[in-house]
């Protein structure tokens, strides 16, 4: 009996299955499908159905084909499909054992395709052979002008691969990420390679190195790109040996670029020297607005220079200095001093570490964040006809005027509070209508303190 319900359960599933793909190449005949995830559901007959019912269709704009163990023959009978294809725009390959063959057969269907903008070959095994893949998808980089979006993460890259795509950098305009990530035969070779790359190349915004074996030399190339690269907002260096040396050289980029908001330096083996580079270097800089720490070797002393740097940056609004173990609490408690003047700072991960100092830190990260939603609310809140309205009927109340922009800003009103303050307060009851209605609780804590003479005329606000 056991054995019969086996049999049974076995071929409901292949009649399930095929019931499914039945429908699947109907919907994509008749063209009612934008996203189509076929995640190991489509091997053998079921692929060959698929790039069939593919040629013909004028609809599907996403397509996820991951693990489904295309090898070289199944990639090439997707390449086929994507050169002449023209809605796809995102397609996933990803773990599919695709070697050099069959990214040569997608670099030349990228030569004539003009719609996708995202590829993702994440997870296969690409350059493990004689490193032809990378070569073919570099020239195909050269001449393609609408991908966006490469992810070769996890292959087998190395640093000659790193010079063929650097090559292709240079003369390409519409790559924006570039995800490179756990191809740790890049190195340091690879990496300054890239990095002479980016002082031509202006579109490139997002470069990933996670675990690519990079250490300080490495790190002092893409230094070096930094102080004359415009495009470039993030840059992963997470895992990989950067050292207090190679930040040093980051640091004294950060002290001139003007575009790089996101870095980070997560297990990169800094110490609080590195740290105190880093911190030199955000005094100067007006940029960054993200910088991960974690996993390092940060003690109290770090934490000290970080504090310092807090007190005058005012852009940067998230950093992470988790699984620093030998961090304590009376470090956090010089972050928490340096951020009661600093209203940019709106996240602060400490993971585990536990203390007052960090519940401090907390309550003014929180502090902070409410203060930039409301500012930001009251903002678009200005954009909207009915407080534009109010703002252009009440034009010959020019202190009005800047009383209510003094207002939105935080400040506290200053001057005669005698001097039109009917007109002033009129305007500010239908001023906080409009902001009640619109759900936004301001409170004391971002308004500030009135002149002790309008009291009075507090209460018919109604705020």
């Amino acid at each position: 009996m056991a054995a019969i319900n086996s049999t049974r359960s076995v071929w409901g599933s292949f009649f399930r299955e095929r019931d499914e793909l039945e429908l699947t190449l109907d919907a994509i005949r008749k063209n009612s499908l934008s996203s189509l995830d076929l995640r190991g559901k489509a091997q053998g007959d079921s692929l060959v159905q698929l790039v069939g019912a593919l040629r013909f269709n004028s609809s599907l704009s996403s397509l996820d084909l991951g693990s489904n163990s295309l090898f070289n023959s199944g990639t090439e009978t997707i390449a086929s499909v994507l050169a002449s294809n023209s809605t796809l725009t995102s397609l996933s390959l990803k773990s599919n054992r695709i070697r050099d063959r069959g990214a040569e057969a997608i670099a030349t269907a990228l030569a004539t395709n003009s719609t996708l903008t995202s590829l993702d070959l994440k997870g296969n095994e690409i350059d493990v052979d004689v490193m032809l893949g990378t070569a073919a998808l570099a020239t195909a980089l050269r001449t393609n002008s609408t991908l966006t979006l490469l992810n070769l993460e996890g292959n087998s890259l190395t640093e000659v691969s790193a010079v063929h795509l650097a090559t292709a950098l240079t003369t390409n305009s519409t790559l924006s990420l570039l995800c490179l990530n756990y191809n740790p035969q890049i190195a340091d070779r690879g990496a300054a390679a890239i990095a002479a790359a980016l002082t031509t190349n202006s579109t490139l915004s997002t470069l990933l190195l996670l675990n690519n074996r990079i250490t300080s030399t490495g790190a002092e190339s893409l230094a070096a790109a930094l102080t004359t690269n415009n495009s470039l907002t993030s840059l992963d260096l997470g895992n990989n040996a950067i050292t207090d040396v190679g930040a040093a050289h980051l640091a004294a980029a950060l002290r001139t670029n003007s575009v790089l908001s996101l870095l980070r330096l997560y297990c990169t083996d800094l110490e609080d020297a590195g740290v105190a580079h880093l911190a030199s270097g955000l005094t100067a800089n007006s940029s960054l607005t993200s910088l991960d720490l974690g996993n390092n070797e940060i003690t109290d002393v770090g934490a000290v220079s970080l504090a310092s740097a807090l007190a005058s940056n005012g852009t940067l609004a998230t950093l992470k200095l988790h699984d620093n173990k030998l961090l304590t609490d009376a470090g956090a408690k010089h972050i928490a001093a340096a951020l009661k003047d600093n209203g940019a700072l709106t996240s602060i991960m400490m993971g585990t570490l536990q203390g007052p100092s960090v519940l401090e830190i907390r309550g003014l990260t929180e502090r902070n964040l409410y203060n930039i939603e409301a500012k930001a609310s009251l903002q678009s809140l200005c954009s909207r006809a009915l407080v534009r309205d109010v703002f252009e009927r009440c034009d010959r109340e020019i202190k009005c005027r800047v009383y209510v922009q003094i207002w939105i800003a935080f400040g506290k009103p200053e001057g005669d509070p005698q001097f039109g303050e009917h007109n002033v307060f009129r305007l500010w009851s239908k001023f906080a209508k409009a902001v009640k209605a619109a759900g936004i609780d301001l409170g004391d804590r971002t308004i500030g303190a009135l002149p002790a003479a309008w009291d009075p005329l507090v209460d018919e606000c109604e705020w």
